[in-house]
């Protein structure tokens, strides 16, 4: 055990003055896809390449929300338009 510590400890003294991404060998964390990739699951059948019928649902949408709206209604849309149609924007 001593002997693990020991080799441990000389690799920090070598490498000492290099950032941790520079002591770490890339290849072992590279991610096979974007964390930040979200599948589109609120895709309308039949739509375009600018996405027509997907603006229509938003205005649709955005046309029935309230004048004067409560924070439990402004938060369901907020999340209903960040859920729906984020890719839109």
């Amino acid at each position: 055990m001593m002997h693990a510590m020991n080799e441990a400890i000389e690799k920090k003294r070598q490498n000492a003055g290099q950032t941790y991404a520079e002591n770490v060998n890339s290849a072992d964390y590279q991610l096979t896809e974007s964390p930040f990739k979200k599948e589109v699951n609120n895709a309308v059948a039949g739509d375009d390449a600018i996405q027509s019928l997907k603006w229509g649902n938003l205005m649709k949408d955005a046309a029935f929300y309230f004048d004067h709206p409560k924070i439990e209604d402004e938060s369901k849309m907020k999340a209903k338009l960040q859920d729906k149609y984020d890719d839109l924007f």
